[in-house]
């Protein structure tokens, strides 16, 4: 057995072994995009007014037209606060690609990726539901408070088509709650 009083060669060894791992671990960042690969999006932007003033936390969901009326295999919990079916899960629409909140002016932009980025190429119906965020669970839903009548992608009247290169501005989105 080699006996090295003083430490040193071992501390040295130690110290290239650290310095060579973080840098195989930091040369990897920010080089190569994690998970599945991603289709290119293209920014949609929007303001909701509700009765003609901007509502906040209005939740703005974006729908593919070639799956309106499919499912999806995801299962969400179940929303505590609704009336007609308080303790059962629910399936998402097939449909949903996206959903966005609006700001204090009514303002949303739809995101697939990171904020802002936007959806594929397509046609596209958007939905709205403006409920309330539970804070004990996190969660967006409840009443509606505008009873359902923008709640179904086969009856909304908010239809766009996102081309490939371009920004889709929907300019003011109307809704009323009578």
């Amino acid at each position: 057995m080699i006996s090295n009083p003083s430490g040193h060669c071992c501390w040295t060894l130690t110290v290239y072994l650290l310095s060579g791992l973080m840098w195989l671990v930091c040369s990897g960042c920010g080089s190569k995009q994690i998970g599945p690969p991603r289709n290119p999006t293209f920014p949609v932007t929007g303001v909701v007014l509700v009765d003609g003033q901007p509502v906040e936390m209005l939740e703005v969901s974006c729908h593919d037209v070639k799956r309106i009326g499919t499912e999806s295999p995801v299962i969400v919990a179940a929303d505590t606060d609704a009336q007609d079916q308080p303790d059962v899960p629910q399936k998402l629409p097939g449909s949903l690609i996206v959903a966005a909140y609006t700001d204090a002016q009514g303002k949303f932009e739809l995101a697939s990726y990171v904020a802002g980025d936007g959806v594929p190429e397509g046609d596209y119906v958007l939905t709205f539901l403006w409920g309330q965020l539970s804070l004990v669970s996190n969660n967006y839903g409840g009443p509606d408070k505008l009873n359902d009548r923008y709640k179904s992608p086969q009856e909304s009247k908010v239809k766009f088509t996102v081309k490939k290169g371009t920004q889709v501005d929907l300019g003011k989105i109307e809704l009323t709650t009578k």
